[in-house]
């Protein structure tokens, strides 16, 4: 039987409702900038939506209303971005377990989980409400927590700051450079009649025109002309090579540390996908479960298992194969389907 322990919930006025904007300034204002801008790079937001597709088609095992796909979804997002994800349990009206999302949190209390308070912030459109819960009343999953601070879990993204800091400054510039004015310059003697060239030009659409050469220097001598007759000088946007070619290594290390192999950008053949694929949801997606598992489990006092075979299914010829290869050198079929990861 879940036990649900008192609290107290408080309602104040907030100036602003949390949108995800105010999420990332919190984010923001604990980690530092570089973990905030990286968050904004295409190839870490790639990253972010594997994991929280993956976790929205994950079935609970056994079913509970409150561990919902949208639920699980976040929490993927919230671990690989802020390295926690809180929720405080709850009875709705109807007697049903409820878990609300903290957008902030601190804890207080001694060495054990036991004796830890945690002071919660529910986000709401035009208010929030804090609550005051014991560590029992409270869902905390947590990647990558140090011995010397097990309260807190660490964002693979603040784990690895040089190179969000990296990937962040990289496409930075490359977007301002995308976003530079572009365009053509001809250069044309003093007091030569633009207007009508510009006319000239533009009625071309795909034709041939039958323009004056400026070898003349418009009547004013060849030392007025342009070097080259009818030469456009291009300027705007010119990215240069190496920062592309240092943002896709940058990218490919963002992606390693999030537990996403770089093949899955799907640049790469059908067997490397198909590989890079198998690796994500082993190395990946199945010890995040592990550690969601755990702390459901402990809190909600009954065995929660998270089930991904739906995404398994993606790669059942691969396993197919696997368990004829294993089964043909005298493996038992059970252990040869196991080992294949046909059964669990």
């Amino acid at each position: 039987m879940m036990r649900f322990w008192p609290f107290k919930t408080e309602q104040r006025e907030a100036a602003e409702g949390f949108t995800n904007q105010r999420e990332s300034e919190i984010v923001g204002q604990a980690y530092g900038n570089a973990q905030t801008d990286a968050a904004k790079v295409a190839v870490v937001e790639f990253g972010l939506n594997l994991y929280s597709r993956a976790f929205a088609a994950a079935r609970v095992k056994p079913s509970i209303a409150a561990l919902s796909p949208e639920l699980l979804s976040g929490m993927a997002r919230r671990l690989l971005l802020r390295g926690n994800a809180v929720y405080g349990l709850h009875v709705d009206q109807l007697g049903n377990l409820a878990l609300r999302t903290a957008a902030t949190w601190d804890i207080t209390g001694g060495a054990s989980p036991e004796s830890w308070r945690y002071h919660l912030d529910y986000p709401g459109p035009s208010r929030f409400e804090k609550a005051r819960l014991p560590s029992q009343s409270v869902i905390h999953v947590k990647v990558n927590a140090s011995d010397s601070t097990p309260w807190v879990g660490v964002s693979p993204l603040k784990s690895a700051g040089f190179s969000s800091k990296a990937i962040a400054m990289l496409e930075r510039r490359l977007s301002e450079e995308s976003g530079s004015r572009t365009g053509h310059l001809f250069i044309v003697p003093e007091g030569a009649d633009t207007d009508q060239l510009k006319a000239d030009l533009g009625n071309l659409a795909g034709g041939i025109g039958l323009i004056e050469t400026t070898q003349s220097g418009y009547g004013q001598g060849r030392e007025y002309a342009p070097k080259r007759d009818w030469e456009l000088v291009r300027f705007g946007a010119n990215i240069p090579t190496g920062n592309l070619e240092a943002r896709r290594d940058v990218a490919a290390h963002i992606l390693s540390a999030l537990g996403v192999p770089s093949g899955m950008l799907g640049n790469s053949d059908g067997t490397h996908l198909r590989e890079s694929y198998r690796q994500w949801l082993t190395s990946g997606v199945l010890p995040m479960a592990r550690l969601i598992e755990s702390e459901l489990s402990q809190k909600l006092e009954r065995t929660i298992t998270l089930d991904f075979s739906t995404l398994a299914a993606a790669d059942i010829a691969s396993r197919a194969r696997a368990f004829g290869v294993l089964a043909s050198n005298g493996i038992p079929a059970d252990e040869a389907k196991q080992l294949a990861g046909l059964s669990e």
